[in-house]
């Protein structure tokens, strides 16, 4: 769990972890609209706005661990040096 307790009325967070990353959900039980932490919107059950979750509704947000990370961006210098060189 990444809430407290003590927000649980209001908010509910957990982590699911993995060897790419993490993947938070966060539920907004309250009656007004959060800022959603740092990652990649997978999903929402409602818009979200200016990176704000708005009330009542869920986001999974998706944060890559080191590894995953230097991963993909490995993946992406060989993708952008086949592109400026494809005969390498």
């Amino acid at each position: 769990w990444v809430s407290s307790p003590d927000d649980a009325a209001e908010l509910i967070a957990f982590e699911m972890v993995g060897s790419e990353g993490t993947v938070r959900v966060v539920l907004n039980l309250s009656g007004a609209a959060i800022d959603l932490p740092e990652g990649e919107l997978l999903l929402a059950s409602e818009p979200v706005v200016s990176g704000q979750l708005p009330a009542i509704s869920a986001a999974w947000i998706a944060r890559p661990t080191s590894e995953g990370l230097q991963a993909r961006l490995g993946a992406l210098v060989q993708l952008v040096a086949d592109v400026i060189d494809p005969r390498r």
